[in-house]
């Protein structure tokens, strides 16, 4: 069984800090919301972003740099929904995880191949089923995206 902080077959999540921009940005707000925070999903990570996750590091006995590295990233998703069974998928994801997200999502009218690759279309018919279930619109498979898939 895998759990919601095993990411496979893909690349690192980035470090992010303050300056950065785009829809990872939009993943770490998410996820801060989640720990008690109140940041607008808005993809910039500024000064309230960084503050909050200071925070965040401090109330878990990590460096309170205001730097999303690995060990921030991990107890982020850890204590996130930490008994989901599937993966978090990003663009660039492959294998089986993958095939099961492809399915799921033709099996609700997607035309999509069934390829085991997070390509374009894959993320596309991801971005719409999180805008039609009205979260977060990123294109990532996270427990939130899971758990509307499944609806």
């Amino acid at each position: 069984m895998q759990t919601s902080n095993q990411v496979q077959n893909i690349r690192p999540f980035p470090t992010l800090r303050n300056g950065d921009k785009g829809v990872m940005v939009i993943l770490l707000q998410d996820y801060l919301n989640y720990y008690g925070n109140n940041l607008a999903l808005d993809g910039i990570f500024g000064s309230r972003t960084e503050n909050a996750v200071k925070n965040y590091q401090d109330r878990n006995n990590l460096q309170a740099d205001g730097i999303v590295g690995s060990q921030t990233w991990n107890g982020l998703f850890s204590g996130y929904y930490p008994r989901v069974s599937q993966p978090i998928l990003i663009p660039g994801s492959t294998g089986d995880s993958v095939r099961f997200l492809q399915q799921r999502l033709k099996n609700l009218g997607y035309a999509l191949t069934v390829d085991g690759i997070f390509g374009q279309r894959t993320e596309a018919a991801v971005k719409e089923i999180q805008g039609v279930r009205g979260i977060p619109v990123h294109g990532i498979v996270e427990p939130k995206t899971w758990n509307a898939l499944n609806r």
